[in-house]
């Protein structure tokens, strides 16, 4: 009996691996968790899921999400990136903010002196430790504050990474070339990895969340943000995920001259004749656009990249 449970094990074979266009973008706007996507084609079930709304009720904290089907969601980030021109025009036409550039180079700048001195702890600490004459081994504080020192330092030097990247990503003609040479390569005979890795260049994250509507009918609400942007695109549907209306797009325009702060200042002033806006560190307006656009998913738009385990 022993010998064909091992016989059984053998034959058996690996778990099938799941292709999933969106995991690791979803972000709950409920609970902050990731959306993942779970396929059990037996149960009928092909969505993208929050990890913490699912989890057993003692110890679950969201309440407010809703499973969002995976071929339909996939088939409108497709659509809206590379078949249809709204959105890729919209961030082309944004120009460039150095002001961003210079807050990450800032905040590049304190990390290294932040770095550097931390080092110079570390140094310090490996000396009194384990090179000094006296016997400093048995500190406990020494010791304590040695390991801190190293924790921390792994801590900026991660952060120092991200930031680099984060400028890279910035950077106006890099986050334009990305886009290009997504769009342009893009075509539906590639494979599953290669398409991911375009829609992972061009995308940041998603905030995926819940409203009600007045008719009491849940919707499903999407925020989009890119790589290299503040801007991002919103969009909402029903939960059969077939038609999505944008809410709105968000753009940064803000002030770049102290002429042009004053200019937006005189404005808001003029519109608020009731002085209810603190204008105490006013740095430029920012707008809210609402195209009037709907996007249809077709069934022949759909594409189930696991569609080979039916």
């Amino acid at each position: 009996m022993q010998n064909n449970l091992e016989n059984n094990k053998k034959n058996r074979g690996a778990n099938p691996k799941f292709s999933y266009l969106l995991n690791g973008l979803i972000d709950c706007t409920c609970c902050g968790e990731e959306y993942r996507g779970i396929y059990r084609p037996s149960q009928r079930l092909n969505a993208y899921r929050c990890k913490n709304a699912h989890r057993p009720k003692e110890i679950r904290t969201c309440f407010d999400s809703n499973s969002i089907n995976i071929p339909r969601l996939d088939a409108l980030i497709l659509k809206i990136l590379f078949e249809r021109t709204e959105v890729i025009d919209f961030l082309k036409k944004i120009e460039p903010k150095n002001e961003n550039l210079n807050e990450l180079d800032e905040k590049l700048l304190d990390l290294r002196v932040e770095e550097k001195k931390l080092e110079r702890l570390i140094q310090n600490g490996r000396r009194m430790l384990f090179e000094s004459d006296g016997d400093l081994s048995k500190d406990k504080d020494i010791e304590k504050d040695y390991y801190t020192y190293k924790k921390n330092l792994d801590r900026v030097s991660n952060e120092i990474e991200s930031i680099i990247s984060e400028i890279e990503e910035n950077n106006h003609s890099n986050r334009l070339s990305r886009i290009n040479m997504a769009v342009q390569g893009y075509n539906t005979n590639l494979d599953f990895e290669t398409i991911k890795a375009m829609v992972h260049s061009v995308i940041k994250r998603i905030e995926k969340g819940t409203t009600v509507d007045a008719d009491g009918m849940k919707l499903h609400i999407i925020i989009i943000h890119f790589k290299g942007f503040k801007e991002t695109i919103s969009l909402t549907t029903n939960r059969n995920c077939e038609k999505w209306m944008f809410l709105g797009q968000y753009k940064s325009i803000k002030a770049l001259t102290e002429d042009e702060i004053q200019e937006d200042i005189d404005a808001i002033k003029f519109m608020d004749v009731e002085n209810k806006i603190d204008l105490t560190n006013f740095k430029g307006m920012e707008t809210f656009s609402v195209p009037q656009e709907i996007i249809i998913i077709k069934k022949e738009d759909t594409t189930d990249f696991n569609q080979n385990y039916l």
